[in-house]
């Protein structure tokens, strides 16, 4: 991949994001799952919150343990968002 989205999102919104994914991850003891989610403030972004997500990585034809990957990716995410009322 040429562009991630990811490295965006954290160059726009400056080191604090980074600092606290990186003691999130530090904290659970691993890398987030495929298909969870997590909520942080936004800081320098012009938003509130950044809602993060693991996606699969898809190299050919979609799997359909990828499209469950995906679908739960987005419903984390979502859920997420409702609870805090966003």
């Amino acid at each position: 991949c040429n562009i991630c989205f990811d490295n965006a999102i954290h160059t726009a919104t400056g080191l604090e994001l980074g600092l606290v994914c990186h003691v999130l991850m530090q904290e659970q003891g691993n890398h987030e799952a495929t298909g969870l989610a997590k909520i942080t403030k936004a800081y320098k972004f012009p938003y509130l919150y950044v809602v993060h997500t693991v996606g699969p990585l898809i190299y050919e034809e979609l799997i359909d343990l990828e499209r469950q990957q995906l679908a739960s990716s987005y419903e984390e995410c979502l859920t997420l968002a409702y609870e805090q009322s966003l």
